[in-house]
């Protein structure tokens, strides 16, 4: 099972079906990262899950991701302006 892989495994293998065009696999993978015990990086596994989400047209679970994401991020931080940034574009894919 994923939740038996470590990060260190885990993300590059999410990254390489990514780029591979495999993005359901992707989002499965962060998402179990993101459910995982490596709570310090639960933001960017949040990040990277809705984004790829939203990549697959997925747009509540992208959502739902970010906005847990931009819960856990510090407001203050890189990533809480990527995943804004990111928000922002889902919201206006919408309109």
């Amino acid at each position: 099972a994923a939740d038996a892989l470590p990060a260190a495994v885990a993300v590059p293998l999410a990254e390489l079906h990514e780029r591979a065009g495999n993005l359901g696999r992707a989002a499965d993978l962060f998402s179990t990262l993101a459910r995982g015990n490596d709570r310090e990086n639960h933001v960017v596994y949040h990040r990277e899950a809705g984004r790829i989400l939203k990549k697959l047209g997925l747009r509540q679970e992208a959502r739902r991701m970010l906005t847990r994401a931009s819960a856990l991020a510090d407001k203050s931080s890189e990533i809480s302006r990527d995943i804004e940034d990111i928000l922002a574009e889902l919201e206006k894919d919408e309109e």
